[in-house]
């Protein structure tokens, strides 16, 4: 195809080369030919001019013929200085004509070269044309397109990093001004009554927290030294440890709670301590023992209450959670989180019968 449009092309332009040639051709012949009439005319005038003179001087010259020579000279004159004036124009245009076919020829010279460049041209584009291998080809077609793909991940993963800094500096602009807000409100509260304040009720809540916890260790020391007391005075008096209680029935619940968390003793084989949330019933007493049962019912070991945290620290307002200290933990079943903790209805001593 490349070959056929260089080759229309190249013919086309010859042509028009040798239509404006040819043209200018015949336009010169045409003005050559004028000079010559011109020409001949003029030699012509000058012979009628010396037959009319030799004729007057053969006959005898006459005031009439004399006035006839002179009208015929001044009308010779006036005719030559006509045609000299023509034959001038005439040169003049010839010349311009002259000039313009030199042009009209360069500029066909330069089609010439031109024509000639573009065959070198066309022979070297084909000679690549030749050498060139269309698996490269489609290989490298392939490669681009490759190429385009990842500019497009690039691209994509480029913005969607903008939207996310964006995002992220619209992020910090907002925790500046909530940062300047909380400024605003820490300053405002200078001098004034805070106790509603969100952020102090917060502080005062984990400070009653850090309290429990203090108020739980502390009862435990006690209630584990008191245990220690006591098999002490057993083994003083030489009798047998206290017995174990007994299995408990896991029925007529008269409390339940859940355990909300769980700090293991720092001594090995030590009561944990537990933070009991109260679900239902009444809170037992302090130094209750209820149950600890898993997910499935099952119990776990006893417990002790050592301690009522009430609402907003309030011993008007209702408890809300009970601290208490494993009894008879298992390391091999240990108490956790979210395990429920039940209070057992006891029947009164000897209400069964007996001797």
């Amino acid at each position: 195809m490349r070959r056929t449009i260089a080759a229309v092309l190249a013919v086309s332009v010859l042509l028009a080369a040798g239509c404006q040639d040819q043209q200018a051709r015949d336009q010169n012949a045409r003005l050559q030919a004028e000079l010559d009439a011109l020409k001949a005319q003029k030699s012509s005038g000058s012979d009628d001019l010396i037959k009319l003179m030799i004729a007057n001087q053969g006959e005898g010259a006459s005031a009439d013929s004399t006035r006839k020579l002179n009208s015929l000279g001044e009308d010779l004159r006036a005719g030559l200085d006509g045609i000299t004036k023509q034959i001038s124009d005439n040169d003049a245009a010839d010349t311009r004509r002259m000039n313009d076919l030199e042009a009209q020829i360069k500029k066909v010279s330069d089609i010439e070269a031109t024509i000639s460049t573009l065959k070198g041209m066309i022979e070297t584009l084909e000679t690549k044309v030749k050498g060139v291998d269309p698996n490269e080809v489609l290989s490298t077609h392939k490669e681009l397109i490759n190429k385009e793909a990842d500019l497009r991940v690039e691209t994509q993963a480029r913005e969607a990093a903008e939207a996310e800094i964006a995002t992220l500096k619209a992020t910090v602009s907002t925790l500046q001004d909530d940062l300047k807000v909380a400024q605003a409100e820490v300053q405002a509260l200078k001098g004034e009554d805070i106790s509603k304040h969100p952020m102090y009720v917060d502080l005062k809540k984990k400070n009653r927290e850090l309290e429990n916890d203090l108020k739980v260790q502390t009862d435990a020391k006690d209630a584990l030294q008191k245990r220690v007391d006591d098999l002490e005075a057993h083994l003083k008096s030489g009798s047998n440890p206290p017995p174990e209680e007994p299995k408990v029935d896991t029925k007529d619940y008269t409390f339940t709670g859940t355990v909300v968390s769980v700090r293991s003793s720092a001594r090995a084989g030590g009561p944990s301590l537990l933070m009991v949330k109260v679900d239902s019933g009444t809170p037992p007493p302090k130094d209750s023992e209820l149950v600890v049962l898993d997910e499935k019912r099952n119990p776990i070991c006893k417990v002790k209450v050592i301690q009522h945290y009430h609402v907003d620290n309030k011993d008007t307002l209702p408890v809300e959670e009970i601290g208490c200290t494993t009894i008879n933990e298992a390391a091999s079943n240990p108490v956790t989180k979210n395990d429920t903790v039940v209070w057992v209805k006891e029947e009164p001593k000897g209400s069964a019968g007996g001797d």
